[in-house]
């Protein structure tokens, strides 16, 4: 700027030195990236990281790393790293996602989805195997090896050399005298949520509604026992109450499961658990719910990922990927409040299946009818809440990434702990 190049000038040197470190060191790092404090890159020969993307504090990245784009996407199109986080040797992390806090991702990854906090993920693409120990820092840690994994699907056994899931037994004898011993795998059912759908679609079903009365829900009926039902349905503008409706439908995507970090991981649900099946709420019910309410994939994902590790361990719901309505009613509020933005309201009415509360349109409120309804259940009994810890002023996903590095500048504690 002395010379009289300005913010020209300035942005002309940063290219300079960039370039010239490239060249030398095998090192492309855009000069507009954002990086926090206390990021160590081990041997970082190799590393590209794009012009939009950050990198939180604290967090380890190893040679050979990329954070690229997808080259199908402008503007912001790189991805957004939190802190703590414990990035693999060859990993390649593409587009505008994120990856939560305290994240692990194993060697020679690719990660095209985002990854909840917390989380550790593996393969190409990659897939969600477990849960980061609550008092680990993967970026100081360097676990490189992935030893410090909590399963996601429960207990794990060894047996005959393979790791294999301990069964799962159940202290009460079912109605036909056998005892549940364990997850049969049924070919013919796809995840809980679509299946109840698919279910609901093709035949009238009894729903349990909100004051705990169990009646046909006319929605679910064929068109030709209920004519007329069918146009009201499909009213975008009214509320079920008859009231002007706050929020439309929206037409989700599907998901594209083989890059899903949740593909394949689960197991399916036997064919007589159709009760519990009937009952939890699966990844992409829970997926559709949340991008219905204004939130992101990342945001969804955190969601879910959250409230999985609040289900019981050798839960069947936990190793099939599902989580049981008293788990989302008891949990959700707290977890919503901290990974998203939505406000008080809106999680309180999510959580209750309060659709007056809510102001759904008919058309969007249909698909979501008998979770709400189970929801509802679970506020009328009276199932206990986990509790807050912080204020709502206080979200830390509320603030920018800037910001949060900035407040957890620690440089004396960070220089303590690491030795080099």
């Amino acid at each position: 700027e002395g010379a009289g190049g300005g913010a020209s000038g300035s942005r002309f040197l940063a290219l300079l030195l960039q370039s010239q470190a490239s060249s030398a060191f095998g090192v492309d790092i855009h000069p507009a990236a954002s990086i926090g404090c206390g990021v160590m890159f081990d041997h970082a020969t190799g590393v590209v990281i794009g012009e939009t993307a950050t990198v939180g504090d604290n967090t380890t990245i190893l040679h050979g790393v990329t954070l690229g784009g997808t080259g199908k996407e402008n503007g912001d199109r790189h991805p957004k790293i939190g802190r703590d986080v414990l990035i693999g040797a060859g990993t390649k992390i593409l587009g505008n996602i994120t990856v939560g806090d305290r994240a692990k991702i194993g060697a020679l990854s690719v990660v095209l989805r985002p990854i909840p906090g917390g989380a550790t993920a593996v393969g190409s693409p990659a897939r969600i195997i477990g849960f980061v120990p609550k008092e680990e820092r993967p970026g100081s840690s360097n676990d490189v090896a992935l030893l410090g994994v909590e399963s996601l699907v429960g207990s794990l056994k060894r047996q005959s050399g393979s790791m294999k899931l301990e069964v799962a037994r159940e202290d009460s004898v079912e109605e036909d005298g056998e005892s549940q011993v364990g997850l049969e795998v049924d070919d013919d059912s796809d995840e809980a949520g679509d299946a109840d759908e698919a279910a609901a679609r093709s035949s009238p079903t009894k729903r349990i509604d909100s004051s705990g009365t169990s009646e046909t829900d006319p929605l679910t009926e064929p068109s030709g026992s209920n004519a007329g039902t069918s146009s009201s349905s499909d009213d975008d503008s009214a509320a079920d109450a008859g009231t002007p409706a706050e929020r439309n439908f929206v037409k989700v995507a599907p998901g594209d499961s083989q890059f899903c970090p949740f593909t394949d991981v689960f197991s399916k649900f036997a064919k007589k658990d159709t009760e519990l099946s009937s009952r939890c709420i699966g990844h992409g019910q829970l997926r559709d719910l949340l991008l219905n309410e204004g939130c992101t994939e990342g945001e969804c994902v955190e969601v879910f990922f959250a409230l999985l590790h609040a289900v019981d361990d050798d839960s069947p719901a936990r190793r099939c990927g599902c989580i049981p309505p008293e788990t989302f009613y008891g949990h959700f509020p707290s977890i919503a409040r901290e990974k998203t933005k939505l406000d008080r309201e809106k999680i309180e009415a999510l959580a209750s299946g309060d659709l007056k509360a809510l102001s759904l349109s008919k058309k969007a409120s249909r698909k979501f009818k008998c979770l709400f309804a189970s929801l509802g259940k679970q506020a009328k009994d009276g199932v206990a809440r986990a509790s807050c810890s912080s204020s709502y002023a206080d979200r830390d996903m509320r603030k920018s990434d800037r910001d949060r590095m900035m407040e957890h500048v620690d440089t004396a504690n960070f220089c303590a702990e690491i030795t080099m």
